[in-house]
């Protein structure tokens, strides 16, 4: 669904990544698609609850207006053929090098205290446009995972904030691209990790945490390669590393990294 949802001018200043959307004026929702020679979707369509949808965005936007630091909104993200359990409450990362989704597994009614966090889930976020055009917006080089830690590592380097919205719930089907596990999944997952990490860490925190993230890769060949997924976690990690030069030409430039204002990821 392609929905028009519509409201103050401030919000053409927002970039949205949960659904597409054209902001207007009013405050209404309109539906495209169907009638009138608009083109119509190839196939049926989930329900989608267009008052949720702008309850959604308002509430993202909310933390903006109050808070200038803050460049990054995330959704409480919940199953959606268990709405109960929570996906991913917002993004934190390990000083290994590792990202996890807060709550992850969790009941939903545990995630109802907004908060800051390190970074979000891409399945459904809000950035403030200015921001989000100088970071460059997403990593178009990661394809396909960890590219939402990527800028949300970005951000955190400029000293801007990310946080968690627990009133924008959205049901997020989860995996609609890559099943859980499968090779591809385990093969940009691997690769990008790894580009995250050495592409965004100072480096004096990259030289304390150095062997950490070592004994972290370790724990993840053993895992993936008793699922039978050795072969998806070497080729992506080799990957990883004939792309270091050009990952490091792209990132920060570390010589000024004493000069950024570094935020303390949130736990």
């Amino acid at each position: 669904m392609r929905a028009r949802i519509t409201g103050p001018q401030s919000h053409k200043n927002l970039c949205s990544r949960s659904v597409p959307v054209e902001w207007t004026g009013r405050p209404t929702v309109e539906k495209l698609g169907g009638r009138a020679g608009r083109e119509s979707a190839p196939a049926p369509e989930p329900a989608v609850d267009a008052r949720r949808v702008v309850w959604n965005i308002h509430a993202l936007q909310a933390p903006f207006d109050r808070d200038r630091a803050t460049a990054i909104t995330t959704s409480r993200l919940v199953y959606l053929h268990d709405p109960s359990m929570i996906d991913s409450a917002g993004d934190g990362y390990l000083r290994a090098g590792g990202a996890f989704k807060h709550l992850h597994g969790a009941p939903s009614t545990l995630g109802g205290q907004s908060g800051e966090v390190f970074g979000a889930c891409g399945a459904a976020c809000m950035f403030r446009k200015d921001v989000y055009t100088d970071l460059g917006g997403f990593d178009e080089d990661f394809f396909m995972v960890y590219e939402d830690v990527d800028i949300s590592y970005r951000a955190r380097l400029r000293g801007y904030r990310c946080t968690y919205v627990a009133d924008a719930v959205v049901h997020h089907a989860g995996s609609g691209t890559l099943r859980p596990n499968s090779a591809a999944s385990v093969y940009y997952g691997q690769r990008n990790l790894e580009w995250t990490y050495l592409k965004n860490t100072p480096w004096p925190l990259l030289i304390r945490s150095i062997a950490s993230h070592v004994l972290y890769d370790g724990a993840a060949l053993v895992a993936y390669g008793s699922q039978g997924l050795l072969g998806p976690y070497l080729k992506g990690k080799w990957a990883a590393l004939k792309g270091v030069p050009a990952i490091l030409r792209s990132g920060p430039v570390r010589t000024r990294q004493g000069q950024r204002r570094l935020n303390r990821p949130a736990p």
